[in-house]
């Protein structure tokens, strides 16, 4: 027989062919895996960037209502300063025989 067919037929029957396949297909499935398990872990990311964002939003809405409120109190208190300002605007004049000052 051939060195070259002895070789082969060793290869193909002792068993050699059969886990060259088998390696071929576990190295494709182990890269298949291998690239699920990425995109999961690249997913468990954006979802958590996502919680993060949707909270950033809700804390930032409830700030943004406690800064509103606290606006309209100042406003309040502007207006109410201007009021008392407008009312002793008369009493501004320490001169008292001035013609401007309120009695």
């Amino acid at each position: 027989m051939n060195p070259l067919t002895q070789t082969i037929l060793t290869f193909v029957l002792g068993g050699g062919l059969v886990s060259f396949l088998t390696a071929i297909i576990t190295m494709k499935y182990t890269k298949k895996q291998a690239e699920a398990n990425a995109m999961k872990a690249m997913q468990d990311v954006y979802q958590g960037l996502i919680n993060d964002l949707r909270v950033d939003i809700n804390d930032m809405r409830s700030e943004r209502k406690e800064l509103r409120s606290e606006i309209e109190k100042i406003k309040s208190e502007v207006d109410n300063n201007r009021k008392l300002c407008n009312e002793l605007k008369p009493y501004k004049c320490t001169d008292l025989s001035c013609t401007k000052r309120k009695a």
